[in-house]
C-alpha cells in the first residue's frame, strides 16, 4: 500500500478460521513497514463454537409421598446455534419418576429459546431421601455431537405429623376443670395411629385426661382431634402451670403445650336442712328457724345465714341473720329467731339463705316451711269469747301442716351470693 505524505489510506483486514480451529483466545499482529521504520497493532480474536445450554427451574423440588410437581427445562442457543435438540429424562430411582412434555426442541435464528416441562411424580411409599432426575439434551454442532444436561433434585421428607391446641391456655378456679381440643395433622403422607398422653402433677391436684387416648390418620381423614380435660382440686395452689400433651408412634414423638392458670378456689357451702319451730303461732310470739350448713369444699367459708319471710304482697323481708365461719368437714347448726310482734295474722313462707363472700354455693336458698300467724285475743275476753278464735287457729295450723292452706303472695326470696 502506497501512502503519500499527509494522506490516510484504509485496508480491509480479514480473519478466518477452519472447522478444526480450537476454540479460544488468539492474538494477531498487523505490522506496517517503510524502510527501517516499523509500526504494528495487536488485534485480539476470540474463536467460539455455536452451542446450546440446558437450564432447569426450579432445580430442587420437595415432595411428599404420592405428590407430583413440575420443573421447566429451558434450552437456549449460544453463539448462533440452530438445530434440533433431543431431550431425555433419566431417573435415579423407580420411586421418583420424571416425564418430559416434549422429547425435542428446535432453535432457529428467530427462536433462540425453547422449553419442555418435566413432570415429577413421587410414588406412594417412597422412602425419605434425595433423588435426582437428569434431563439430557443432544444436538449437533460444527465439530460433531453436542451434549448438555441439567439435574433436578427431588427431596422426599419422612412422614410426620404436627399437633395443636385450641385454646392454648386455660384459666380455671381451684376445684374446677377446663377443656381444650387437641388436633393432630398428618404431614408428608403420614398414616397410622398416634397415642396421646398428658403429664400430670398429681401432688398438686392437677389431673389431665384425653378422650380418646389415641387417634388414627388415614389418607382421607385430614386432621383428627381429641378432647383434653384438666381437673384441679380445691387444694391446688394458685399459679401458672404447663401441661404437656405427648403424641407419639414407635418412630415419631411430638408434643403440644397448654398453659394452665389456676385461680384461688371459692368456698363451697351447702344448706343441708332448714325448718321452723312451729307451723302456727300467735302474733307477738317468736318463731325460730334451725339451719344446718356444711362446707364440702377445701377452704373455710365466712358467710351469713339469713332468715327471710315472704309476705302476702310478694316481698321478702329479712327478720334475722347470723355470721358464721364454716370450715371443711365441720357442719354447723344455726338457730335464728323471728319476732312476730309487729306482724299481722296471715300465712307466711320462711326461707334460709346464704349471703356474704363469693362462694360456689350448691344451694343458696332453702325453704324452712310455712307459719300461720293468728291475732292474739283481746284483753277481758272470756273463754267463750275466745273459743271460736282458738278453734280457727287450731284448724288453720292443722291445714298448714297438711299443706292445704293456700299461700298468698308466696314466692322464693331473691338469691344473693
Amino acid at each position: 500500500m502506497n501512502v503519500s505524505p499527509g494522506q490516510t489510506r484504509f485496508s480491509k483486514f480479514t480473519v478466518s478460521t477452519t472447522a478444526s480451529t480450537p476454540a479460544g483466545d488468539y492474538t494477531v499482529n498487523v505490522t506496517g513497514s517503510v524502510g527501517s521504520y516499523h509500526h504494528f497493532i495487536i488485534i485480539n480474536v476470540k474463536v467460539t463454537f455455536t452451542d446450546f445450554q440446558v437450564l432447569q427451574t426450579p432445580s430442587t423440588l420437595t415432595l411428599s409421598q404420592g405428590q407430583n410437581s413440575v420443573s421447566n427445562i429451558t434450552v437456549t442457543s449460544l453463539s448462533g446455534f440452530t438445530g434440533t435438540i433431543a431431550l431425555k429424562a433419566t431417573n435415579s430411582s423407580n420411586d421418583v419418576l420424571g416425564f418430559l412434555s416434549k422429547s425435542s426442541v428446535s432453535l432457529t435464528s428467530a427462536k433462540v429459546t425453547d422449553s419442555s416441562l418435566l413432570y415429577v411424580i413421587v410414588q406412594s411409599g417412597t422412602p425419605a431421601g434425595s433423588y435426582k432426575i437428569t434431563v439430557r439434551g443432544n444436538g449437533t454442532g460444527l465439530l460433531g455431537p453436542l451434549i448438555h444436561s441439567a439435574n433436578v433434585t427431588v427431596v422426599v421428607p419422612p412422614p410426620d405429623f404436627v399437633g395443636g391446641a385450641a385454646p392454648t391456655s386455660i384459666q380455671i378456679k381451684g376445684g374446677s376443670s377446663g377443656t381444650c381440643a387437641i388436633s393432630i395433622t398428618g404431614l408428608n403422607g403420614f398414616t397410622g395411629t398416634i397415642n396421646l398422653s398428658a403429664n400430670s402433677s398429681a401432688t398438686l391436684g392437677i389431673n389431665p385426661s384425653l378422650s380418646p387416648p389415641s387417634v388414627t390418620i388415614t389418607s382421607t381423614s385430614g386432621p383428627v382431634a381429641s378432647g383434653l380435660t384438666i381437673s384441679t382440686l380445691g387444694t391446688t395452689p394458685p399459679g401458672t402451670y404447663m401441661v404437656q400433651v405427648n403424641a407419639s408412634t414407635t418412630q415419631i414423638k411430638r408434643y403440644v403445650n397448654i398453659t394452665l392458670t389456676v385461680l384461688p378456689s371459692l368456698p363451697s357451702i351447702k344448706i343441708e336442712a332448714a325448718g321452723v319451730s312451729s307451723n302456727s303461732a300467735v302474733a307477738g310470739n317468736r318463731v325460730t328457724m334451725t339451719v344446718s350448713v356444711a362446707n364440702p369444699g377445701a377452704v373455710p367459708a365466712n358467710i351469713t345465714i339469713v332468715m327471710d319471710v315472704s309476705t302476702a304482697s310478694g316481698s321478702n323481708i329479712t327478720v334475722a341473720q347470723q355470721r358464721v365461719v364454716v370450715t371443711p368437714s365441720q357442719p354447723q347448726t344455726i338457730v335464728l329467731s323471728w319476732d312476730t310482734g309487729q306482724w299481722s295474722s296471715d300465712t307466711y313462707h320462711v326461707y334460709a339463705r346464704v349471703i356474704g363472700e363469693p362462694t360456689s354455693t350448691l344451694n343458696q336458698a332453702l325453704s324452712a316451711g310455712q307459719v300461720a300467724l293468728a291475732a292474739p285475743p283481746s284483753t277481758g275476753q272470756t273463754l267463750f269469747d275466745i273459743l271460736p278464735w282458738i278453734t280457727t287457729a287450731i284448724a288453720t295450723a292443722a291445714a298448714v301442716a297438711l299443706g292445704v292452706v293456700a299461700l298468698r303472695g308466696r314466692r322464693p326470696p331473691t338469691e344473693s351470693a
